[in-house]
């Protein structure tokens, strides 16, 4: 993940990355909902075979999302993104 900044290496399961966009959502359609026209579309998930072609796919494809992602307004505030990231309470504030 980057921004003009800071550049972040996360090393999570697509299954968590699933699970920071789906508490996203929620979170947004709670608030309204019209910033969740805002959040990028999450990347599906492919059943293949797990080889490296198919993993530095998935990969690169996340890497995008959570640069989309970070170019939401706001998005740094989400506390469950601060704490995807590992961001602390000091930076980028």
């Amino acid at each position: 993940m980057q921004t003009q900044l800071i550049t972040w290496d996360i090393e999570k399961r697509y299954s968590e990355f699933y699970q920071l966009h789906q508490t996203i959502q929620k979170r947004k359609a709670k608030s309204g909902g019209s910033a969740l026209a805002l959040l990028p579309k999450f990347p599906p998930k492919k059943i293949k075979n797990m080889n490296s072609e198919v993993i530095e796919e998935r990969k690169e494809s996340l890497s995008k999302y959570m640069n989309e992602l970070a170019q939401v307004v706001n998005i740094f505030g989400d506390p469950d993104v601060r704490s995807f990231i590992s961001m602390k309470d000091n930076e980028f504030m």
